[in-house]
């Protein structure tokens, strides 16, 4: 290439971020909801009090409750699908904004490369386009990684620094519990530091601080842990296969979705790692061990006590690894920065089909059952519902599935929980069974022919139409029309 060395263009990174923005807003509007969005809007149903759903839904819940009191308040307002998903943007341009509005004017050219690389992030552009916390966590992660320089810089940090650290601190591990984690180490290397350089005031601050931040975490767990159901999150897996399934979701979290999610950031940045790695570079290097010591103990609890690691699960690492990376592309003077706009604006087209992903099939399974809508309105449908701590999820998420979120249902039948019915109802609708959001277990396959024949239906005799891989089925009566037709 020819040409002297230059620094990045940041209006120009801007720009090449519509493309991220754009591809966010379409996917919102256009990804079907899956499994665990129908769980957010169980545990933030705007019909519950807040004190029904505290003591009860949110207590036997793997995630702290923070972001379905927002979520619930949220849905007083708004409940279509778009705009409940519209809260995470939202809280992204919030960060953001007081993000950039309190950044020193020194620190402010990195504060923004930093903004504009996690805009274009995949952890980004696809939990933002869910009704799910990770976008929350993202934004709370991301603060703290910020409030890092304050505490490590020679100046010590004044009581506006601490009252945020302690807030986004508190927010963080309420909103889940590795966020609690990462917070718990940073808050440690922070501590370390400061007790390295013989900061013996900055070391107790912080320590008190981080404390005082988990304080209502841990009040929570007391409250929840004795009626808490984690058996869902437990496997007969021996250790060798936990610690290759928890690599195996790590690699491709940090691999595929952070570092070639930008790949020209990565190459550029990628001396910022090795820097930190050395301690070259102060803030990088407490980011990056309180990255590596959260992945440790992760794992270790993962190995030893619940099986909670999941490819999400360290998204709370990922700020603190695009902050090291978008620090030294800041700096960095290279004919290479003119490609970063043009891999911003690229890279997240590659991942479209993520971001778009139909994942279950149920706008298939809707478009299917809409042919039958006049006959079986309010005709009784067996329908199967998967045995679940929250008794109430299956039933209201079946629900909410048959009838959709326009405003004329899609189906719309009288559905009979088939544990409870012992003789098969006569009815006028060819749709005689449903079962949604399953498993692909052959143990649930037995069960779902077993409540079948207790409730006086042999489904053998009907022709089974199966959505999403299996995860969505109905059964037919062979006699209706297009009823040999299997989509998948």
């Amino acid at each position: 290439m020819k040409g002297a060395p230059t620094v990045l263009n940041l209006r120009h990174f801007a720009v090449a971020t519509f493309v991220p923005v754009a591809v966010m807003i379409a996917a919102m509007a256009l990804k079907p909801l899956w499994r665990d969005e129908y769980w957010s809007l169980f545990f933030s149903d705007p019909s519950l009090p807040l004190a029904e759903l505290f003591g009860g839904r949110w207590r036997n819940e793997v995630h702290p409750p923070l972001y379905y009191v927002l979520l619930h308040g949220w849905r007083h307002v708004f409940d279509h699908p778009f705009a409940l998903r519209l809260m995470s943007p939202l809280l992204l341009i919030v960060t953001g904004a007081l993000t950039l509005r309190h950044a020193p004017r020194s620190h402010r050219r990195t504060v923004t490369t930093f903004l504009l690389v996690c805009l274009g992030s995949y952890w980004v552009i696809y939990f933002a386009t869910e009704i799910r916390p990770y976008t929350l966590l993202f934004c709370l992660t991301g603060l703290s990684v910020l409030l890092t320089r304050e505490w490590v810089q020679a100046d010590p940090p004044g009581w506006a620094v601490c009252l945020c650290w302690t807030t986004v601190g508190a927010m963080m591990a309420l909103t889940h519990y590795f966020g609690a984690l990462w917070f718990a180490c940073l808050g440690l290397v922070i501590g370390l530091d400061a007790l390295r350089a013989r900061r013996i005031g900055r070391f107790l601050t912080v320590g008190a601080l981080t404390i005082a931040a988990l304080v209502p975490l841990i009040g929570w767990l007391v409250w929840s842990l004795p009626v808490l159901d984690l058996s869902d999150e437990m496997t007969q897996r021996s250790a060798a296969e936990k610690f290759a399934a928890g690599m195996q979701q790590l690699s491709r979290g940090l691999v595929v979705k952070t570092f070639l999610s930008n790949p020209v950031v990565t190459l550029l940045g990628v001396a910022g790692l090795i820097g930190a790695i050395r301690w070259r570079d102060h803030i990088g290097g407490v980011l990056l061990y309180a990255a590596l010591l959260s992945v440790g103990l992760a794992f270790a609890l993962h190995m030893f006590a619940v099986e909670l690691i999941k490819e999400r699960a360290f998204i709370v690492i990922m700020p603190a690894i695009l902050y090291i990376l978008a620090a030294r592309l800041a700096k960095r003077q290279s004919r290479w920065t003119a490609f970063v706009p043009w891999a911003a604006a690229l890279t997240p087209l590659l991942f479209a089909p993520e971001y778009f992903k139909n994942r279950e099939g149920i706008p298939d399974m809707q478009a299917y059952l809409a042919r039958y809508a006049g006959a079986c309105d309010g005709q009784p449908v067996l329908a199967y519902y998967r045995q679940n701590a929250q008794r109430h999820f299956y039933p209201d998420a079946t629900r909410s599935i048959m009838k959709g979120w326009d405003a004329d249902p899609v189906f719309a039948p009288d559905l009979l929980d088939a544990r409870q019915v012992r003789s098969a109802p006569a009815t006028d609708c060819p749709v005689r069974a449903v079962g949604v959001l399953l498993s692909r277990q052959p143990d649930e396959q037995a069960d779902m022919d077993a409540v079948f024949s207790r409730a006086g239906l042999d489904i053998q005799t009907l022709v089974p139409m199966s959505f999403g891989q299996g995860r969505n089925r109905i059964w037919i009566d062979p006699d209706a029309e297009d009823g040999g037709q299997t989509p998948t």
